[in-house]
Order: structure tokens, then C-alpha cells, then sequence
């Protein structure tokens, strides 16, 4: 049986890591990680090393050592392409693995590739680092706060936007029934403020170092609901919260992966105040790949399972051609393969 496991696993990882190893000028950011790489190979050893000292708080270590590696093991950028998603696909497929028994396998897989496969093609260092959260969600439900910060700590080291993640911890119910009232319905209220909580949140990430980078220049002129906003958000939350009843009798503890899916709402309202701000919904809107499946497996009659399975598999084919074919996003579209390959 494992030898079956193993085998599968490989006929899984080995299509989407070759179509990403080999792309030629695929994604908006395909030239700067080539550049980077070209930049980091060129350091002797010595070098690096300081380079990585130097950037262990401030930058992302973990990056620099994947194009090292892919330097020492393939002296090639295609190296650093096959390296990074292999990684990614690996976090992918093993954080599915573990809601296996009680979702289908091969949809979560769909899922994965209508939302945010193409999106690895440009956002290299963003998406590894959501496939580590989307690996550590077992341990929000098993209340291993030691392991999730410990596999923040890896992904913050790929991006270091990925410590947003700490805050999915959160949502775990406390004991006491009166304060877990409290903070359940504290959570719910905040999330509907999202539009002010986000202006003062992003003032605060502003003065944290570790965070300028990308929090520097904001805005806080769109202070309204914007279409686009809840058009990415609602389709794809909202029969899962209809459904949160249902997908708890599955297994009790999901019933917290449901509400941490909220955070899709104000993750995906910081584009309207940060330029790619909203590139950071993806270390939640991963969590659809075992809630969308959890829902439709909710269902306990056939022809609403296969009602639902017809609405997501509508929807996520609508996001994905409107997203990456017409509207051109993170440009990974037309696709062309290594030159001579």
C-alpha cells in the first residue's frame, strides 16, 4: 500500500512541477526571479553566507537557500523553477492528504489548479509559503499551537507576509462558554468592520519593520464595498457557511475551519488599500480546497451533492478562465515552453 501511495503520489506532483519547471517567460515576475538567481549564484560561498546572516530577520532566507540549491545541484534558473514547486506542490498534496478519509482527493486537486496553480507561475514566494499554512491547518485542528507557529516560522522564511497566518489561530473556541460567545461573536463583528479595522491595522503593520515593505504606501480613499470585492469572495463562501452545520457533523473540529474561511473577507479588501495587498488572500482562500470538497461531501442526498459539485465546478472554471484568460492575470497566458524543449 505505501509503495501504491508512493507511486501515486509521484504520477500527481511530476505533470504540474515539469509544466512549471519548463515555461519560458510565464508570469509577470519571471525575469526577476531569474535575475535574482542569476544575482545569487554569482556570491562564493562566503558571500552567501553573509547575504543569508544579514537577511534572517529582514528578508527570506529559505529563498535565497532554494536558488542556492538549485545553483550547487542544477547550475540552472530552471533549477530554482523545478526546486519552488516542487516545494509547493509537496506542502499541497500532503495538506490534502490529511483530510482524505472525508473529502475526494481529486477535487481538491481541482480546486488547487482552477484558484492558485497559475498564480505560482508569478507569485513563486508567496504560494510556497501559503502551501506551508495549508499544510499546518492540521494543527489549528488539533490545537498544536507550538507546531503551526513553528511551520509560520518556515513559511515566513519563503515570505514574510505569511506571519498574517498567526492570526487563523485565533478562531479556536475557548472553554468557557460564556467567553467563547463572546469571541465568537467579537470575531463576526470585526469582520463585518472590515473596511475600518484594515485602516487601522495597516497603520500598525506600517511601523513594524518586518512588514514596510510591503505596507509602506497605502491608501485609505476606498473606504466602501467595492463589486469586485465580494464577486471573489461570496461565490465561493457562501454555501460553505450555509452548510457549516453540515460539514461539522462530518468531524466536529471543521466547523473552525469555516469561520477561519471569514478571513477571506478582509485579506481580499487589503487590495483596496495596498498595491498587491490582496495577494495575501491566498493564505486563506487555500482553505477551499478541503471546504469546498467538506461541503459538497456534507450533503447527504445525491442530487444535492451533484448540484453543488455543478455549482463549484461553474464557479471555479468561471474564476479561472475570467481570471487568467481574459483578464490576463499574473500573465501566464499564452503559455510557452523552454525554447528547443
Amino acid at each position: 500500500m505505501k509503495i501504491t501511495n508512493v507511486v501515486w503520489g509521484f504520477v500527481l506532483i511530476i505533470p504540474p512541477v515539469a509544466l512549471a519547471t519548463f515555461r519560458f517567460n510565464v508570469g509577470t515576475d519571471y525575469n526577476s526571479y531569474i535575475r535574482l538567481y542569476n544575482m545569487l549564484k554569482g556570491y562564493n560561498p562566503v558571500e552567501f553566507a553573509r547575504i543569508f546572516v544579514a537577511d534572517i530577520m529582514a528578508q527570506e532566507p529559505l529563498w535565497y537557500l532554494t536558488n542556492r540549491a538549485a545553483f550547487l545541484l542544477f547550475d540552472s534558473e530552471i533549477g530554482m523553477f523545478f526546486l519552488s514547486s516542487l516545494i509547493m506542490i509537496i506542502f499541497v498534496v500532503l495538506g490534502i492528504r490529511y483530510f482524505a478519509r472525508h473529502i475526494s482527493f481529486g477535487y481538491a486537486l481541482f480546486v488547487f489548479f482552477m484558484l492558485h496553480y497559475n498564480m505560482s507561475f508569478n507569485a513563486v514566494r508567496t504560494l510556497i509559503a501559503a502551501s506551508i499554512i495549508f499544510y499546518a491547518l492540521r494543527y489549528i485542528l488539533e490545537r498544536n499551537l507550538f507546531k503551526y507557529f513553528v511551520f509560520i516560522l518556515l513559511a515566513t522564511a519563503f515570505h514574510r507576509t505569511a506571519l498574517l497566518a498567526i492570526l487563523f489561530y485565533l478562531v479556536i473556541p475557548v472553554q468557557n462558554r460564556t467567553l467563547g460567545i463572546m469571541k465568537r461573536y467579537s470575531y463576526y463583528f470585526l469582520i463585518l468592520l472590515t473596511p475600518i479595522v484594515l485602516a487601522l491595522a495597516l497603520r500598525i503593520a506600517r511601523m513594524i519593520p518586518i512588514f514596510d515593505k510591503y505596507f509602506y504606501k497605502y491608501s485609505v480613499s476606498s473606504f466602501g464595498l467595492g463589486a469586485g470585492f465580494l464577486i471573489y469572495v461570496l461565490p465561493f463562501l457562501t454555501p460553505i457557511l450555509f452548510l457549516k452545520n453540515k460539514i461539522s457533523k462530518i468531524d466536529n473540529r471543521y466547523s473552525v475551519l469555516v469561520d477561519a474561511a471569514l478571513f477571506h473577507l478582509p485579506l481580499r479588501y487589503l487590495g483596496y488599500f495596498t498595491e498587491y495587498g490582496h495577494r495575501v488572500e491566498v493564505y486563506i482562500s487555500m482553505i477551499y480546497i478541503v471546504l469546498i470538497p467538506l461541503s459538497i461531501r456534507s450533503l447527504r442526498y445525491l442530487p444535492s451533492r451533484v448540484g453543488l459539485t455543478l455549482y463549484y465546478t461553474g464557479v471555479l472554471l468561471f474564476y479561472y478562465i475570467y481570471t487568467y484568460i481574459i483578464l490576463l492575470g499574473h500573465e501566464t497566458y499564452p503559455f510557452y515552453f523552454i525554447s528547443g524543449f
